[in-house]
Formats: structure tokens, C-alpha cells, sequence
């Protein structure tokens, strides 16, 4: 009778765990696979590559960037929370982290939803993810702060499934120019303290996230200061809106001392996005 007692004792103490951890089909499914409502996580590739050294260069994307983010759900409701012109920062390692004051952006509220992912750089707080968001360069692009304020950069990750980090290729959408100094050896041109300064480019365009369309070159055309003082440097450099400029027009202006030179175009020239031009 003893050892009969203990089974039946064991039989329900293991009875009593399984109905503790015991749960329905639906629940293990929602344990398993639910990923709805859950932060997304970003990271971020390589921008796509330009030439000669500048603050964001070839293939880099600069650490302390502010990112905008638009999530769009593919149940084409606003089921996602923070979708909407989310800001970030990029940070070490090729990490996208959430910038101070804001939230997190979270998946679709249903499992099977999508999420498509519109970015750019640097962040405009008034920007729409289908509106044609107005965007102008530095005059005075002499600082990293200020050229960095000038590179447009874009990334998109479409229809994305839940769950995974998001990884955001981004690509440079301007143009740059950068302008070589040679003298020869009896020049007797003191560099140091020279400016260099991009003439007659319209300042202005417009991207729309959505699509990551560029606008065509606006705004009446102006000055870009590239350098004010180029020290032991011989290459300056400035980003510009993608434009055509007309043969004979003024390009270049380096002032050194009581010096001056202009360089025009020699021929029309269009300048396209993500593309970089040297000039000597």
C-alpha cells in the first residue's frame, strides 16, 4: 500500500506541472513567431562611393549623423507606432540607434505584414514620406558640420518581413566637386590663406522617400564657399544640387592675396547625382 501511495503522489505532482506549464496551440504560436508590435532595429551599410577624402567619403557614412526614418505597413494602415519621420543617429559598428526624444519605431500589429523603410540624412523635421520635401546645400561649406548639413544621402529597404534587423544601403544623392591646387615650383602664390569658392549653381532641390526622387535644381544660382583657408591642403571640396551648367560660365574662384583665378566651363557640363568631379 506504501509504494502504491507514492505513485499515485508522484503521478500528481507531474500532472500538476504540466497543467502549470501547459498552453494553448495559439499561445505557442504567439510565443514562437509573433514579432508584431516589437521595435525595429537598424543598421547601416556603407554610402555608395565617391572620390577624394572629405568629412563623408567613398564608402563612409559619418558616426553623430541624425537619420530620418518612414515605416510603411504593406496592410497600408497605420498599424505601425513611430512610423512617421522617425529620428535616429548613426553610431559605431554600423548601428542606427534612437535618437534622444524619441521612440521606438515597431513592427506592423499583424505577424504576415510587411514594413518597407525609407531613410535619409541629415534629418529635416517637417520632411513627408510622399511629399517632394524641399532640401538646399551650405553657402558656406567649410566646416564638417556644415558640408555633412549638405550631403543628401537616401537609403531604402523594401517589404521587409518581421523580425529581422534592418540593414539601410545608403547612396549620396547631390553631386560634388572638388578642386585641385598646383603651383609650380618659382610661384611665388602664397596658398594659406586662400579661398576657394564654387560660382553659379542653384542651391535647391526636392526628395520624396517614397520613391527617393530628386528634384530638379531650383533656386536662383549662388555662391558655395569650399575653403578659407586651405593651409598645407591643395584640394577642396563642396557638394552641389545635379544640374547642367553652360559652357563659359564661371565655375571656379580662388582668391590668394592680391590673386585671382577663374576657371569657366569648358563645355556644358552635367553634374549627376552621386557623382564627384575634379577640377585642377
Amino acid at each position: 500500500m506504501k509504494q502504491n501511495k507514492f505513485f499515485l503522489g508522484l503521478a500528481t505532482i507531474v500532472a500538476a506541472a504540466f497543467a502549470f506549464t501547459g498552453c494553448s496551440s495559439d499561445e505557442l504560436d504567439n510565443q514562437t513567431i509573433q514579432k508584431s508590435g516589437n521595435k525595429i532595429n537598424f543598421t547601416y551599410g556603407a554610402a555608395a562611393t565617391r572620390t577624394v577624402t572629405d568629412p563623408q567619403s567613398g564608402t563612409s557614412v559619418s558616426t553623430g549623423l541624425n537619420v530620418g526614418i518612414f515605416g510603411v505597413s504593406s496592410e497600408g494602415t497605420t498599424t505601425m507606432t513611430n512610423y512617421a519621420n522617425n529620428k535616429y543617429v548613426t553610431a559605431a559598428s554600423n548601428v542606427i540607434n534612437l535618437a534622444e526624444g524619441s521612440s521606438d519605431m515597431t513592427w506592423p500589429t499583424t505577424t504576415s505584414a510587411t514594413a518597407s523603410i525609407y531613410a535619409y540624412a541629415p534629418y529635416q523635421e517637417s520632411w513627408g514620406v510622399n511629399t517632394a520635401n524641399s532640401f538646399s546645400v551650405q553657402s558656406d561649406q567649410t566646416s564638417d558640420a556644415s558640408y555633412l548639413a549638405s550631403d543628401l544621402l537616401y537609403a531604402s529597404a523594401a517589404s521587409r518581413a518581421q523580425g529581422a534587423t534592418v540593414n539601410l544601403a545608403f547612396s549620396h544623392k547631390l553631386a560634388k566637386i572638388n578642386v585641385t591646387i598646383t603651383k609650380e615650383e618659382d610661384s611665388n602664390v602664397d596658398l594659406t590663406n586662400a579661398t576657394v569658392i564654387i560660382k553659379n549653381t542653384k542651391p535647391t532641390t526636392t526628395l520624396t522617400p517614397s520613391n527617393g526622387a530628386l528634384g530638379d535644381a531650383s533656386g536662383e544660382a549662388t555662391d558655395i564657399t569650399a575653403a578659407t583657408n586651405l593651409g598645407t591642403n591643395t584640394t577642396a571640396c563642396a557638394v552641389i544640387v545635379p544640374q547642367t551648367i553652360n559652357a563659359g560660365t564661371e565655375l571656379v574662384r580662388i582668391t590668394a592675396g592680391d590673386k585671382t583665378l577663374i576657371a569657366k566651363l569648358g563645355t556644358n557640363t552635367t553634374f549627376v547625382s552621386g557623382n564627384s568631379y575634379n577640377f585642377t
